[in-house]
């Protein structure tokens, strides 16, 4: 989920049927929903599932981030994963504002060594964009255009991002069927704390500072 400056949300969605996941149902937006005054307004969906590329076993459609500086500032960053049996062909998408009901490539699928896999994504106080890459075992770097930077750090199989104000970087990882890690790194990739668990860590989230 996204909430945008004027208190906008977006999310993704996703239906079940039995055990299986069936392909994504689209982006949808509620206008308004930080106003606590008043209820909540009915979803409007704003990319339909023909927008992205056919999930076979997937809720890996997803708003991630709004770009904060450079050409695309304001744009919508999208997650796009068809499946999670490594399928080549992951990617994320950018949604130019202000509807957000088209979308363009940000990063395209590729392979470094295995087919690209995001899992995660965030931006920093200066504009460029995180992606957890889970499969290769790396968090990429990107400019606030699009163009590479590099790898951020190497960490076993991470998952979500996210960035604090002071720029400091949280990530959960997998690190086998029942256990995970919370890992902190300073703004140029160094481990400054790291926390085990005997559990699989998936989401991760930043409270600035009142």
């Amino acid at each position: 989920m996204v909430f945008a400056p004027n208190g906008d949300l977006y999310f993704g969605t996703m239906t079940i049927q039995g055990q299986e996941y069936q392909p994504t149902q689209g982006i949808w937006r509620i206008p308004g929903a930080l106003q606590s005054d008043q209820q909540f307004n009915p979803p409007q969906q704003i990319l339909p599932p023909t927008a992205f590329r056919k999930p076979t076993r997937s809720d890996s459609v997803r708003p991630s981030a709004l770009l904060t500086s450079g050409p695309f500032q304001g744009d919508l960053l999208i997650i796009d994963v068809p499946s999670w049996t490594n399928t080549p062909g992951a990617r994320v998408l950018r949604a130019p504002k202000p509807e957000f009901n088209t979308i363009a490539e940000f990063v395209p699928a590729h392979d470094n060594p295995a087919p690209f896999f995001p899992q995660g994504l965030a931006v920093d106080s200066q504009g460029d964009v995180f992606v957890t890459d889970h499969v290769n075992q790396k968090v990429l770097r990107y400019g606030a255009e699009g163009t590479p930077k590099g790898t951020f750090v190497e960490i076993a199989g991470p998952m979500q991002i996210a960035i604090g104000p002071d720029d400091l970087v949280y990530i959960t990882a997998w690190r086998g069927s029942s256990s995970g890690a919370l890992l902190v790194l300073t703004p140029d990739g160094k481990l400054l704390g790291s926390a085990q668990f005997p559990m699989r860590m998936y989401g991760v989230a930043v409270c600035a500072p009142q």
